[in-house]
């Protein structure tokens, strides 16, 4: 019995699930803007772009100047005296 108390309400969530909605009407830049934002192909390209960029802007960092010091002393006495 209790499977199917549990079966009822599965079974109006799906239906429900699977009503038509309001039609989609398309015009045409409603298709060509969601042509290009489910292009699998356009969105790599786009990624890629975007990393380039990216490492363009970052690039100036390889440039930048490094300065190091340093200091030694050392004194001369002899052996023997």
């Amino acid at each position: 019995m209790k499977p199917m108390i549990l079966l009822f309400p599965a079974l109006w969530f799906f239906t429900a699930a699977l009503l038509p909605a309001e039609p989609l009407i398309l015009n045409r830049q409603a298709c060509l803007s969601l042509a290009e934002e489910h292009n699998p192909d356009l969105m790599d390209s786009k990624l890629s772009l975007a990393g380039s960029r990216r490492e363009k802007e970052a690039g100036w960092n390889l440039f930048l100047p490094s300065v190091s010091a340093g200091a030694r002393v050392s004194s001369f006495s002899p052996l023997y005296q």
